[in-house]
């Protein structure tokens, strides 16, 4: 009976805007739009786009349907209007894309950094512990927008939220542990930044002489690095490692984090030998012999690794750089050793 009435559920919630869609689409190919393309054409995309996910949302606010899924409708939808509504016709979904798509798209991202950052204050207020912006974002993302969208959207927004809003200097706990001190990357990345910003204006200026187009697409898409570099070189210090009460929130600015439970580690020690490329030593950090390392953590287990951009990669054995090696090898070693080994 209780199956039964999920079926019935989930037959309104997603038979309703299906049949709305069909509805429209039979309106494009009827003698009506021959007679009335404006008024049609107008109907259509606004039922598309505003009408059906906003019925969508209705039916879905009081099950345990996510929120997200009313951007792949609207996502669908706009698709389908593309393919449907004849090109002369499009003047509305133009509007739409040139002109509200946008002011959504930055709606969202403000709803955003306004929840995280109203989560935050939150947590200090309550002295819970992750009150780490960029784990925040991702996880109130997942309730907002698809999956697949959540780590490339969290990275964009966290590229300018550290590199031009978040000014305030961190003020690091007992449990908490810099990288970039000691190991001269920050130095490395300013670097990177002057020859990348030198290297922009010279090719730039050689492509201009080729084709202008291609001059200009390439320079924005160089700028664009140059300000990924930026944010990652302001969140390092912002992001520091965390030993928390059951592992490791090991993190390197918002471009490589996982959680090492402590029964999953097997050894941990100093360790400033550089390691062979090949080997089965990877470095934590991606910038790896460009920052060094001096301490090696082995697993009983392999780790997984989100890099940039949601990237995975496997690690079992791997080394990393931290300022105060000997005091977070005695806290780590005093918590695994109280139960986890």
């Amino acid at each position: 009976m209780y199956s039964i009435k999920i079926l019935n559920k989930n037959v309104l919630v997603y038979g309703i805007p299906l049949l709305m869609v069909l509805i429209s689409i039979f309106m494009i190919n009827s003698s009506l739009f021959k007679t009335n393309p404006n008024l049609i054409s107008f109907g259509v995309t606004f039922d598309l786009l505003f009408s059906i996910p906003f019925i969508y949302y209705l039916l879905i606010r009081k099950t345990k349907i996510s929120n997200s899924t009313i951007s792949i409708i609207l996502t669908m939808n706009l698709i389908l209007a593309t393919f449907f509504i004849p090109k002369q016709n499009q003047i509305y979904l133009e509007l739409f894309k040139n002109w509200l798509l946008p002011i959504l798209e930055l709606l969202i991202i403000g709803i955003l950094v306004y929840s995280v950052k109203k989560t935050i204050k939150k947590i200090k207020k309550n002295e819970t512990e992750n009150t780490d912006f960029f784990s925040i974002l991702k996880q109130i993302s997942s309730e907002i927008v698809p999956k697949k969208m959540v780590i490339p959207l969290s990275t964009e927004i966290a590229v300018f939220y550290y590199g031009f809003f978040h000014w305030k200097k961190p003020k690091l706990n007992k449990n908490e542990f810099s990288y970039h001190k000691n190991s001269g990357i920050i130095t490395i990345l300013i670097a990177f930044m002057i020859s990348g910003m030198i290297e922009i204006f010279v090719i730039h200026k050689l492509l201009m002489k080729w084709n202008i187009t291609a001059a200009w697409i390439i320079t924005i898409f160089s700028i664009y690095t140059v300000i990924q570099i930026y944010g990652i070189l302001r969140a390092i210090p912002k992001r520091p490692i965390t030993i928390e009460k059951n592992g490791i929130f090991l993190k390197y600015s918002f471009i490589s984090e996982t959680f090492i439970e402590f029964k999953n580690i097997k050894n941990i020690e100093i360790y400033t030998k550089e390691i062979e490329k090949k080997g089965n030593i990877k470095y934590f950090s991606p910038f790896g012999k460009l920052e060094g390392n001096n301490i090696k953590i082995e697993l009983k287990n392999e780790q997984i690794i989100e890099s940039f951009y949601g990237i995975k990669r496997k690690i079992k054995t791997m080394t990393l750089f931290i300022d105060q090696k000997n005091e977070f090898i005695n806290q780590t070693k005093t918590l695994y050793n109280n139960g986890y080994i």
